[in-house]
C-alpha cells in the first residue's frame, strides 16, 4: 500500500531412520504422500557415487542432464530422433471445446496488433482489461452465487429506501455503466430512493455529461455531481452523502456488478439494528477476463502492517447449513462496498476527511464502528462482484508500536491535526483498542507470537527441501487440484517439444523448443484448473509476450491454458488474449505469445505419457 496519512494506526528434531521419517510425513496434516508409478519401469540398480570436478564442464553438464531424466538410465530415457506424436487419449485430456467455451474464447482472443495495443493501454490506464469490458457491453447475465437457502429467506415489507452512491475518477465508461445497469436491473425499485454518481474531478470534464445523457430516461432517479477539485475517495463519498435523501446509504465502487436480490438482505439487517454496518460478500471479477467467480465465505481482518486481508470464518460460527445465510460479524470490511443508516453515518463522524486519496479508510472506519458502539456484519445472501486491482494514531492506542516496528519511516510522516477525531472518540465514549482485540479480533496474534509460528513453518519447509529427492518415488506435495493429463507438447509437423531452458525448479526459466525426449523438462501435468505444471512443479505462465515458469497459484489468470483434445490444437491464454507460438520451427527458439491468427501462432500435438 502506498504512503497514506497515518491518521485514525517444527516440530522437534527428527533423527530416526528414513522409514520413520516417511511415516511421520505421511501422518503430518499439511503434507500428503501421493504414490506415483514411474513413467518407465527399470530394474533396481546400485547407486553410483560421483565426484564432481568443478573444472570439468563436460561432467557437470552430464550431471545436469542426468538430473532431468525420468530415471537413472539415460538409454531408456531418450526417444529416437524421429518422434511420431501420439494424440492423448480422452481419459486424460480435455474434451473438445464446448459451445460456451468456444464463445468465451472468441470474446477474449485478440484479433490484431491493434487489439493488443488497446488492451495494454486499458491495463495501464484503468488497471483492468477495458477492451473486454467494452466487448461485454452495458449488461450481462452472471451466475447466481448465493447459498441455495437464500432464495427461501423472507424480508419485511416497506423497508427503508436507499441512496446508492458511486464515486469515480477517470473510470472506464463501459465498466461504470455496467455497474449502474446491474443495480437498475437487479434491485427492487421500491428500495431505491436515488442513484448518485460523483465524478471526482476526472480529466474528461464532459464525462459526467455523457452519463447524464445515458440515464436521462430515468428522470429524477439520478443525481449527477462533480467535485470542484480532486477530492479523493473519502471526501468524494462525504460529498455525495450530503446530497443523499434516502434513509440508507449504500456505497459502491465504480467497477462492480451486483448479484440477484443483493440489496434487501443488507437493508433488512439495518432495519433490525440501525447501528449495523452491513457488508455483502464480494465476489471476484477477473481484471484480465472479466470472468465472474464466486468467493468463499470469509471475513475481513488486517495485519500489523495495517494491510487489509481476508480471514477464514471461525468454525464455531458455521456449525450447520443455516449458519451460512446468517449475518457474520467481521472485524474489518474491505471498504468499497457497504450499507449504513444515513443518520448513524453522521453520528459516527462520517469518514475521516483527512485520509489521503484512495486506501486506508476501511480500517479506520472499521475500528471506529466497533469501538464506538456499532458492529460490522457480512450478509451472506448479498453478493456483489468486484474487479480487483494511516490510520493508527487515533484508534490503535499503545498497539500502534507494532505498526511502527514494521513501518520504520512512518513516524517521520506528518499525519496532520487529529484533535477533532480524538474529540469524536471521547464524545462517543469509544472503547479501547485492547477491547477491540480481545472481543472482536482475538485471532490476530501479536508479532512476537507470529515469529514463533514462522520458525515452525520454516523448519517444515527445510524438511521438505532436505528430502526432495524422495519425489522420484513419492510425490510430497501440498493438496492441489487434481491432475487430468500428463503429456509432452510437440510442435505440429516436427520432432520438437516445449522444454524449460533450465532445471524444472528454477522460477522465471524460459520455455524453448528442443528435440522431443522423455525428460523432466518436457513432461507437463495438466490440472483441473487448466494449469500446465512442468514435472508437476512450476506452472507455465506468461507476461503477454514471453513464457516462463512460475509458482503455481491456482487462481487461473495467466496460468490458465485452453486447448482441445485433438491433434493440431492451439493453446490459448484468455488472460492475455493470445496463443503459444514461435518465430521459427528450430531448436532453441523461445516460446512466445502471439496473435492467434498470425503466422507465428502454432498448432501443437499432445504426446500422452500414460494410458488408462
Amino acid at each position: 500500500m502506498a504512503l497514506i496519512t497515518i491518521r485514525g494506526f517444527f516440530i522437534g528434531i527428527l533423527s530416526v531412520t528414513s522409514f520413520a521419517l516417511l511415516i511421520f510425513l505421511y501422518i503430518s496434516p499439511p503434507i500428503r504422500l501421493e504414490r506415483h508409478s514411474p513413467i518407465i519401469q527399470t530394474s533396481p540398480r546400485t547407486p553410483r557415487k560421483t565426484v564432481i570436478n568443478e573444472g570439468n564442464e563436460s561432467i557437470k553438464a552430464d550431471l545436469e542432464r542426468r538430473s532431468n531424466l525420468i530415471n537413472d538410465d539415460p538409454i531408456d530415457d531418450v526417444v529416437p530422433k524421429k518422434v511420431i506424436p501420439k494424440v492423448a487419449t480422452q481419459s486424460f485430456m480435455s474434451m473438445d471445446l464446448s459451445v460456451n467455451e468456444t464463445n468465451f474464447l472468441k470474446l477474449h482472443i485478440l484479433n490484431s496488433e491493434a487489439d493488443r495495443e488497446l488492451k495494454k493501454e486499458g491495463l495501464k490506464k484503468y488497471a483492468f482489461n477495458s477492451l473486454i469490458s467494452d466487448k461485454i457491453g452495458e449488461f450481462r447475465d452472471i451466475p447466481d452465487t448465493r447459498h441455495q437457502l437464500c432464495a427461501n429467506q423472507t424480508y419485511q415489507t416497506g423497508l427503508p429506501r436507499s441512496s446508492v452512491i458511486f464515486c469515480f475518477f477517470n473510470e472506464a465508461y463501459s465498466a461504470l455503466v455496467r455497474s449502474v445497469a446491474s443495480v437498475l436491473q437487479r434491485t427492487q425499485s421500491e428500495l431505491i430512493q436515488e442513484i448518485i454518481l460523483v465524478d471526482d474531478f476526472s480529466d474528461d470534464e464532459k464525462f459526467i455529461e455523457k452519463l447524464e445523457k445515458k440515464f436521462a430516461s430515468h428522470g429524477n432517479l439520478f443525481k449527477f455531481l462533480r467535485t470542484p477539485e480532486r477530492a479523493g475517495l473519502i471526501r468524494a463519498r462525504i460529498y455525495g452523502s450530503k446530497y443523499a435523501s434516502g434513509d440508507i446509504l449504500v456505497f459502491l465502487d465504480s467497477h462492480i456488478e451486483v448479484n440477484v436480490d443483493w440489496l434487501r438482505p443488507l437493508v433488512q439487517r439495518i432495519y433490525e439494528d440501525r447501528k449495523v454496518v452491513a457488508v455483502p460478500i464480494i465476489d471476484v471479477i477477473s481484471h484480465h477476463t472479466f470472468e465472474y467467480t464466486a468467493s468463499p465465505l470469509v471475513r475481513g481482518g488486517f495485519n500489523w502492517g495495517l494491510h487489509f486481508r481476508w480471514d477464514s470464518i471461525p468454525r464455531n460460527l458455521l456449525k450447520d447449513s443455516e449458519d451460512y445465510v446468517k449475518p457474520i460479524p467481521t472485524p474489518t470490511m474491505a471498504g468499497g462496498l457497504f450499507a449504513m443508516d444515513r443518520q448513524y453515518f453522521k453520528e459516527l463522524g462520517e469518514y475521516d476527511p483527512g485520509m489521503d486519496i484512495w486506501g486506508g479508510e476501511n480500517l479506520e472506519i472499521s475500528f471506529r464502528v466497533w469501538m464506538c458502539g456499532g458492529s460490522i456484519e457480512i450478509i451472506p445472501c448479498s453478493r456483489v462482484g468486484h474487479v480487483f486491482r494511516q490510520r493508527s494514531n487515533v484508534w490503535m492506542d499503545d498497539y500502534k508500536k507494532y505498526y511502527y516496528e514494521l513501518n520504520k519511516n512512518a513516524k517521520e510522516i506528518d499525519y496532520g491535526n487529529i484533535t477533532d477525531r480524538i474529540s469524536l472518540r471521547e464524545k462517543l465514549h469509544c472503547k479501547s483498542f485492547e477491547w477491540y482485540l480481545k472481543n472482536i479480533y482475538p485471532e490476530l496474534k501479536l508479532p512476537e507470537q507470529d515469529k514463533k509460528e514462522d520458525k515452525s513453518k520454516k523448519k517444515l519447509e527445510n524438511l521438505e527441501k532436505k528430502y526432495s529427492h524422495l519425489k522420484g518415488v513419492y510425490n510430497l506435495v501440498r493438496r492441489t487440484s487434481k491432475i487430468k493429463g500428463i503429456y509432452q507438447i510437440s510442435l505440429s509437423g516436427s520432432d520438437l517439444c516445449i522444454e524449460s531452458e533450465k532445471a524444472v525448479t528454477v522460477k522465471k526459466t524460459r520455455l524453448i523448443l528442443r528435440k522431443c525426449q522423455e525428460s523432466k523438462r518436457q513432461i507437463w501435468y495438466e490440472s483441473e484448473k487448466k494449469e500446465l505444471r512442468l514435472a508437476n512443479r512450476l506452472c507455465l505462465d506468461t507476461d503477454g509476450d514471453t513464457t516462463f515458469l512460475a509458482k503455481c497459484h491456482e487462481h487461473g489468470e495467466t496460468q490458465e491454458w485452453h486447448h482441445s483434445s485433438k491433434d493440431n490444437t492451439p493453446f490459448y491464454n484468455i488472460a492475455v488474449g493470445s496463443c503459444l507460438g514461435v518465430h521459427k520451427a528450430t531448436v532453441d527458439q523461445p516460446i512466445i505469445m502471439t496473435i492467434c491468427n498470425n503466422n507465428e501462432s502454432r498448432k501443437w500435438n499432445l504426446i500422452a505419457m500414460f494410458t488408462n
